[in-house]
């Protein structure tokens, strides 16, 4: 049992980052809700840089915006401080990984749009200093990435989104058509998962 206020308003990104990955999922839901506008934003900016990509691959907003969420929950659980970069900075560029990387590879097996259009690696969201981008590898986050895309069964993946969204047990059990206790079976084989695949990665 944590003896630790369930209100972390106050509490610091590090902190709370801690606490999720101790399996406080309140510190978790937490993060999510100071992160969600952060994810709306660059999904609005990639919606708006690569509208041709983005049509051509039939990627709305909400899609994008899932995809980041699903960048904001792999920076939480791959998150070590000891690599002297705050979480914010971390997040940030997860999140941008997380939404090129399902652009590109929902493109990937199409034409490539050519004509004056904008290349996915002429922006970058944030701004990052040299040395943050050597400590944030974005290889290491793509790998991450497909991780989540091919170690999740269908149903993983279609669960964990609606749950990244805000969505309710309840709310998830009726869209897809199981039970909740599915649904927090999927949620916790997902943290399983992601788990044993960081402690394998760790540097």
């Amino acid at each position: 049992m944590t003896s630790i206020s369930d209100d972390f308003t106050q509490s610091t990104d590090e902190v709370l980052v801690k606490l999720a990955q101790a399996g406080v999922i309140k510190a978790e839901n937490c993060i999510f809700e100071r992160y969600r506008k952060t994810v709306e934003i660059n999904a609005a900016t990639f919606i708006s840089n690569f509208a041709t990509y983005c049509a051509m691959a039939s990627l709305e907003f909400d899609d994008l915006f899932q995809e980041g969420l699903l960048g904001l929950l792999s920076a939480i659980y791959s998150f070590h401080e000891e690599k002297n970069v705050t979480f914010r900075t971390f997040a940030a560029k997860c999140i941008s990984n997380s939404i090129r990387s399902v652009i590109k590879a929902s493109t990937r097996k199409k034409n490539t749009p050519s004509g004056g259009v904008i290349s996915l690696n002429d922006i970058d969201i944030p701004t990052m200093t040299s040395l943050e981008d050597k400590i944030i590898s974005a290889e290491g986050t793509a790998i991450l990435y497909d991780f989540l895309q091919t170690e999740l069964s269908a149903l993983e993946l279609s669960v964990i989104r609606l749950y990244l969204a805000g969505i309710s047990y309840r709310d998830i059990s009726e869209k897809l058509g199981i039970a909740e206790k599915s649904v927090d079976n999927a949620i916790q084989r997902i943290r399983g998962k992601l788990s044993r695949f960081l402690n394998e990665n760790r540097s």
